[in-house]
């Protein structure tokens, strides 16, 4: 017997305990009556130890009984772990056999049902995995010049994959806005904030549950998921992922699945397409936590997977219609200790969760940065001309984010390489998905023109019903009768637009097609629509913007405004229906009142999408309003923003609070803010004395809770001096201010004749801040009515310079000065301002003032002869501070009529 069996045979039985031990040998010799074969006698294992025992397995059994025999007996007493030790040290000592060698060989026969045949075992796990690097090595090169497929390790670029710990936060982000969740990602990554997952640390050989797991990977259509697992599985079979781990990764199509119509067992779904483990189909389904089952394309079937289906529980051996087959995998039913890796879309996830628990719950996002790069470098070959091709990719900030998708980095790449042959500007014409999806389709019809049998439009309009078919049924996986229906004969659609699938199950098809990727079906969706004179599915669209049940249209939709753009149909030779543009500006009127934060930026993308400025002028000519408040805004959603906003009309107010800006998108956005204005809003209204905010909605521009920072309001000043820049108010509260831009801010209150009202709240401009902002107070051209200071972080020692009144700011109210902007100390520095300043009430609420700050109270009450109201509620001004201020409500000149002292803490005075 070789000396790996040996070894597995004496260490697996030397786990058992004395008492287990003598029952195995009880149970080894009536197992062998049972089965018909040559037993031990009784009397020879009555006394036998470990060693002895395996001397006598291998005296009356060949290699392979010795080793099923052994397990046989083992789960019969109970054993199943040490059954399953024992055929893991068999694989484990397989795998590392030299090439060629068998670790089982022998001349008996398994036992009935158990048979196996030996050395085939090993012969037949190899002759998998070289059927597995055949079938996954080779990916299709869609839109390439060069007939065939590409190695897929060769073209393959990491992509960005993250942990999402809760499916439902996941779900509702998806349902809430599509696309933006890529870039959000990215951005994540790129300040450090998380980090992409390596596949491999999902499944290791040192986790003793690793046949719990279950692991959804999720992610946009057609964003790599597939493609992911397709690599996943080749890795295994090349030796390079999860060895000593899982004896078989296994692969589920649920493409296919969905084309089945006879009932089929989970056994049979398993190994479809791998006849080379017919023979070991119940061996390797025996121990199920040495598999992994990758289900490719659950959301194939969401449509049909009833899930609470009456079928009862069942073994892997039973027939059932497909889809429950698939169901009772999926909530572990049938195979339950072995793992599982799901790949769905996003808009399936709900009916997922339903019956499915994860371990993880990846996301796939597209390209990093980085990986963009190294994507072109393989495209290129040429290390200098692909480092060229990133430069002016990069260089085009729209077009250089969309490459996050695979497919569309592809389509670009390849658009660019067919401008390189002639003088045509490299990224001209690039800025949205639309205008890419028409160049590549422009290319890809130039370099197979000689193939086609018939004219492009009419090609074009075969697709395009095709495509919408598959639209309105929700599916993306067509027959030769739906190719016909469409007059399309299968010979004739270019394998850049059409795939064709072998399929690998029984079914009365043998053959499907699906678009080469999914952008494709959309854009050709799109595409037929806009070219019907009847306009009810493009109104079906424009109905479904804003209803989640109807998210997958986004994307069609999107298309359709980019093919309102003649200019842009025209780069196929394609027009649009004279109806359509109309249409879309009649819609796109009435709608933009109507969407909130989430989705007035997707209508800004489709406005973005149709590149014409005319159009965006006219359907927001009566627009007064843009939120777009506490939404993470990405670096492409500012890019959108601020192209959309050039073709406002003036005193359109833009609402931009807790919006992520930074310095970098802060620079990017000001050359276009000169018409933008904005309007009050209640975020933190209940933090700031209601009179500060006016009522009028004219050029006000608010940026507060965002993080410019000083640079980023350095900027703005030097914008605020250029007289075309018409913002009347400003609001830039807690924008982590501090005293180093507190000398810009000086200069535009003394040189912008326009702004009326500016607040500094939440900030840390400090004394020395404050000081120069009033030094901007007392210039005599400051035309500023309000200054909002609330909540400044004051310096270490408290200012208390006396000469600090403005003398052209008499006729203000903006004495919002002294409301909320200081602590304790700093009232000193901003009473004496006060004083001559034209205002009726003084809110000084929950300000955590003292004493301290009573004499420069008092002095106000003196000396302000406007000063009406006098709210000091919720302070620590106790006996001290009260009395002060009470001396002073004596003296005549004192014009105060009401002051409020509730829970200031003091006693009866």
């Amino acid at each position: 017997m070789e000396g790996v069996i040996k070894n597995a045979l004496q260490v697996t039985l030397g786990e058992l305990k004395e008492d287990e031990l003598k029952r195995f040998r009880g149970t080894l010799s009536q197992t062998g009556m049972k089965e018909g074969r040559a037993s031990i006698p009784s009397h020879l294992l009555e006394d036998a130890d470990v060693p002895h025992t395996v001397e006598l397995l291998k005296r009356y059994y060949s290699e392979v009984s010795a080793v099923e025999m052994t397990m046989q007996v083992l789960e019969e007493i109970q054993k199943k772990d040490l059954a399953d030790q024992l055929w893991e040290k068999i694989e484990t000592g397989r795998s590392l056999a030299p090439k060629g060698r068998c670790v089982l060989s022998g001349r008996g026969l398994a036992p009935k049902g158990l048979r196996i045949f030996f050395p085939v075992a090993q012969n037949i796990s190899e002759s998998y995995k070289e059927d597995v690097i055949k079938k996954c090595q080779m990916v299709l090169n869609y839109g390439s010049d060069v007939d065939g497929g590409v190695y897929l390790n060769t073209q393959y670029s990491n992509l960005i994959i993250t942990e999402r710990y809760r499916l439902k936060r996941l779900l509702e982000t998806a349902l809430l806005y599509e696309g933006q969740r890529e870039m959000e990602a990215l951005e994540e990554l790129r300040t450090k904030e998380t980090t992409s997952i390596d596949l491999k640390d999902l499944y290791s050989s040192g986790e003793k549950e690793s046949s719990s797991k279950m692991v959804l990977l999720t992610g946009a259509y057609g964003i790599g998921k597939t493609l992911t697992a397709h690599k996943m599985i080749l890795d295994w079979a090349l030796g390079n992922l999860y060895q000593g781990v899982f004896h078989y990764v296994l692969y589920i199509d649920c493409i296919e699945v969905t084309q089945l119509k006879a009932d089929v067992s989970v056994a049979e779904l398993v190994f479809t397409g791998n006849p080379s483990l017919n023979l070991l189909q119940k061996k390797i389904l025996k121990y199920p936590k040495k598999i992994l089952l990758i289900i490719d394309g659950f959301e194939e079937l969401q449509f049909s997977l009833d899930i609470a289906h009456p079928y009862k529980a069942c073994n892997e051996y039973e027939k059932l219609p497909a889809v429950v087959a698939v169901g009772k995998l999926l909530r572990r039913e049938v195979l339950s200790e072995a793992c599982m890796i799901i790949t769905s879309r996003c808009e399936a996830l709900q009916k997922l969760d339903q019956f499915v628990s994860f371990n993880h719950c990846m996301e796939v996002f597209g390209f990093s940065e980085g990986d963009r790069h190294k994507y072109f470098q393989k495209y290129f070959g040429n290390e200098e001309q692909a480092l060229n091709v990133f430069q002016q990719i990069r260089s085009n900030s729209i077009a250089f984010t969309m490459c996050y998708s695979p497919f569309i980095c592809k389509a670009i790449c390849m658009v660019v390489r067919e401008r390189m042959k002639s003088s045509t500007e490299l990224m001209e014409g690039l800025n949205c998905r639309t205008q890419v999806l028409l160049h590549y389709v422009n290319v890809t019809v130039q370099q197979h023109h000689p193939e086609l049998r018939e004219p492009v439009k009419s090609l074009f309009q075969k697709f395009g019903s095709l495509a919408f078919s598959g639209f309105k049924q929700q599916r993306r996986v067509f027959d030769k009768g739906d190719l016909q229906n469409v007059l399309l004969e299968a010979s004739s659609a270019l394998p850049s637009f059409l795939n064709s699938i072998k399929l690998k199950m029984d079914v009365e098809k043998d053959t499907i097609y699906t678009f080469a990727h999914p952008s494709l079906q959309e854009f050709f969706t799109a595409l037929h629509c806009a070219s019907c004179d009847d306009l009810s599915e493009v109104c079906n669209l424009l109905d479904g913007f804003n209803n989640y049940e109807r998210i997958h249209q986004n994307s069609v939709l999107c298309f359709l405004f980019g093919l309102a753009n003649a200019e842009s149909a025209r780069i196929i030779g394609w027009k649009a229906s004279e109806k359509l543009y109309p249409k879309l500006l009649e819609w796109s009127k009435s709608r933009l009142h109507t969407h909130n934060c989430y989705s007035l930026l997707r209508f800004l993308y489709r406005l973005y999408e149709i590149q014409e400025d005319q159009f965006i002028k006219s359907s927001t000519q009566d627009c007064q309003e843009i939120n777009v408040s506490h939404f993470n805004l990405n670096g492409v959603d500012w890019i959108v923003l601020g192209y959309c906003l050039q073709h406002y009309q003036q005193g359109t107010s833009l609402i931009l609070q807790s919006c992520s800006m930074d310095v970098k998108q802060m620079q990017a956005l000001l050359p276009v803010l000169k018409n933008a204005s904005m309007l009050p809003t209640v975020y933190f209204c209940m933090a700031l004395p209601v009179a500060f905010y006016s009522l009028d909605k004219k050029k006000l521009l608010d940026m507060e809770h965002n993080t410019i920072g000083d640079e980023g309001v350095k900027m703005l000043c030097a914008a605020l001096k250029n007289s075309d820049f018409e913002a009347e108010q400003l609001r830039l509260t807690s924008n982590k201010l501090t005293e180093a831009c507190a000398a810009d801010l000086s200069s535009v209150l003394r040189d912008n004749q326009l702004l009326k009202e500016l607040n500094l709240s939440f900030n840390h401009l400090g004394d020395s801040g404050v000081k120069l902002l009033c030094a901007g107070l007392q210039e005599p051209d400051c035309k500023l009515e309000k200054l909002g200071l609330l909540a400044i972080q004051k310096d270490n020692s408290s200012s208390r310079e006396g000469s600090l009144a403005p003398t052209s700011c008499r006729q203000t109210a903006a004495s919002m000065i002294t409301s909320h902007s200081v602590m304790r100390g700093l009232i000193h520095l901003v009473c004496p301002y006060c004083n001559t300043l034209c205002r009726s009430v003084c809110r000084l609420y929950q300000q955590n003032l003292t004493a301290a700050c009573a004499e420069g109270l008092a002095s106000v009450l003196h000396a302000n002869r406007t000063l009406k109201e006098l709210l000091l509620g919720y302070n620590d001004l106790r006996d001290l501070g009260v009395k002060q201020l009470c001396a002073a409500l004596r003296v005549s000149p004192c014009k105060l009529e009401t002051l409020i002292l509730f829970v200031c803490l003091f006693c009866f005075i």
